[in-house]
């Protein structure tokens, strides 16, 4: 039988911190995985269509994704996921990737932050407010002890329901404030948008110990923080990051070397655990609580299988099965 998870059966049964450990652990072990790169079709509307897959080589699964990203409709990125068993065949759940998406890229985020932001962060700021950054604001929540979350939109008027949401879940109030204001009081910064102009610029990054984060195909972080030495840049795998459009492969294809990049999430992970079990272990990451980071988000098929797997796993027979 096939589980049919929706959007809303995903939602009433997640479990953010079992999705952020799922996540996490599919960089400590990614070698668990076969990820061939994802590939990308253009649309007449601006947009594009995605066709990515992932094999689970330790208990023989693997998915297949299909999402469109549409400009001007909402959710503007919409899709599914096929889950299914390559050893007996069975196609184990479908699954509606709207919402699955919005918990990757939450959850993804909130592990390189584990990692690369202060202890102590207090303040997040969300630039762009859509529906991605209702997850992010309660993964963060989930790992720091925030006071305050700040938030920037041009049209902030059209996010009540994910402000509402941000409330609910952190318990914390969103407070609409200028970009400006945001970038200077933010320990934590995750930008969400289409803009297609630095949102955050290198001038304007001075807040000591900020973490910035971008989760989005543009250059909404200011290409000169990615090549800039004052400023660690780090990524979530170094084959996404040289081959999709952000501000990292903007700087490569200008021809900065690819030393510009002080590492991956895995590599990331991996050394801290290795702190202090030998004297010659590598020091990678935060190294104090002055330096400025960055951190460049583009999406890996193997997130989306740690999140579906685990969200396959917590829902378990209360979604609907049927026969295919």
């Amino acid at each position: 039988m096939t589980r049919i998870l929706t959007n809303k059966i995903i939602i009433e049964n997640a479990n953010i911190m079992k999705m952020i450990e799922s996540v996490e652990d599919s960089y400590r072990n990614i070698d668990k995985y076969g990820i061939p790169p994802r590939f990308f079709a253009n649309t007449k509307n601006g947009g594009d269509y995605l066709v990515a897959a992932c094999t689970n080589l330790t208990n023989d699964t693997f998915i297949i994704r299909g999402s469109d990203f549409t400009p001007g409709r909402t959710p503007t990125v919409m899709g599914h996921f096929m889950y299914k068993s390559y050893a007996t065949g069975e196609l184990l759940a479908i699954a509606d990737g709207a919402e699955l998406i919005n918990y990757r890229t939450g959850a993804k985020a909130a592990v390189a932050a584990k990692y690369l932001a202060r202890k102590n962060s207090e303040t997040l700021g969300l630039i762009g407010l859509g529906e991605s950054v209702k997850v992010h604001a309660e993964c963060m929540k989930a790992l720091f002890p925030l006071k305050r979350i700040l938030g920037f939109s041009r049209n902030p008027e059209q996010w009540s329901t994910q402000l509402n949401y941000i409330k609910e879940k952190t318990g914390i109030e969103v407070e609409i404030v200028s970009r400006e204001e945001l970038i200077n009081e933010s320990d934590i910064i995750v930008l969400s948008t289409r803009s297609k102009e630095p949102l955050v610029k290198l001038e304007e990054a001075k807040r000591a110990g900020q973490l910035i984060i971008s989760t989005a195909h543009t250059e909404e972080v200011d290409k000169e923080i990615a090549k800039s030495k004052d400023i660690k840049t780090f990524v979530g795998r170094y084959e996404v990051a040289k081959t999709e459009f952000g501000p990292v492969k903007v700087a490569l294809d200008e021809g900065f070397d690819e030393s510009i990049m002080n590492g991956e999430l895995r590599e990331v992970i991996n050394a801290a655990l290795t702190v202090g079990a030998n004297d010659n272990s590598p020091l990678l990451g935060r190294e104090n609580e002055e330096e400025i980071i960055f951190f460049q988000s583009l999406g890996s098929t193997h997130e989306d299988m740690a999140v579906l797997e685990a969200a396959y796993e917590t829902v378990g027979d209360k979604a609907e099965s049927v026969e295919v």
